[in-house]
C-alpha cells in the first residue's frame, strides 16, 4: 500500500495508508 496525501474539509493535509471515497481512514 502507497502513502496517498489527501486533503480535508478544513484544507489540511494529511498523509494516510490507503484512502475510502476520498475520506481519511
Amino acid at each position: 500500500m502507497d502513502i496517498v496525501f489527501v486533503q480535508d474539509p478544513s484544507g489540511r493535509e494529511y498523509r494516510r495508508y490507503g484512502v475510502h471515497n476520498g475520506n481519511l481512514v
